[in-house]
């Protein structure tokens, strides 16, 4: 799923390669390279924009079938509540909770700005796709910190007592213990807890990075269970 929404971020262009690889000779579509230096597709030969909004469209609806598959599986996991589910819930809960923000993070430009062109075709308007991004991520955190909870990483799993607690477990404790390591640097950074609309640069989805998913690692639930100031 996020491979598809990276692919999505990125755009498509010919590379200009087939005759290279294959003796025939590239066909750009009418299409050629763009010249404009202010342009972000300066150097590349981008394809046909309805090709490129039918590719969009097969990636979103494969983003969709992978959602709900890895909801399903991650609810599974935090309905067992087992120890062994803890670390791989948590990662997959945060996963989801990042490409959240990114696809909600490649909407915030639209939301802000006009579009005198008509570039904007989905049937939805930017904001209404954003507060979906944002209450489906909300259900997501309430759901991980209510049923799951994050009481593993306040432990400090050097202490024998603690290993006890999870019968010496070695795997479970090292995955942990490397969470914890990851968190305390984003703690360390600012990076826990942070408003999208105070970080974004614009037409710079990846800049809004760690900020809704960043609330999985906040003490206070209360604070951890709302994702604020998004756009």
């Amino acid at each position: 799923m996020y491979t598809a929404l990276r692919l999505m971020m990125k755009g498509c262009q010919f590379s200009g390669k087939r005759k290279k690889r294959t003796g025939i000779d590239d066909d750009y579509l009418g299409m050629t390279k763009i010249k404009d230096r202010d342009s972000a597709w300066f150097g590349c030969i981008p394809v046909p924009r309805m090709v490129t909004n039918q590719v969009n469209h097969r990636l979103e609806l494969r983003m969709k079938e992978l959602d709900r598959e890895i909801l399903k599986d991650t609810d599974d996991m935090l309905q067992t509540k087992e120890r062994h589910a803890w670390v791989v819930g948590t990662l997959a809960v945060f996963l989801v909770l990042h490409i959240r923000e990114l696809d909600a993070g490649r909407n915030i430009f639209w939301k802000r700005y006009q579009d005198p062109l008509g570039f904007w075709i989905h049937p939805s308007k930017p904001q209404a796709l954003i507060e979906e991004a944002i209450a489906s991520s909300n259900s997501l955190l309430s759901h991980y910190h209510y049923v799951f909870g994050r009481n593993p990483l306040d432990i400090n799993w050097d202490e024998q007592e603690s290993r006890d607690i999870v019968n010496n477990d070695e795997t479970f404790v090292y995955s942990v213990k490397t969470l914890q390591t990851y968190v305390s640097e984003l703690m360390k950074k600012g990076m826990v807890g942070r408003k999208a609309c105070d970080i974004y640069e614009a037409g710079n989805p990846k800049s809004v990075d760690f900020t809704a998913s960043s609330l999985l690692f906040v003490k206070n639930i209360s604070e951890g269970c709302e994702v604020k100031g998004f756009y």
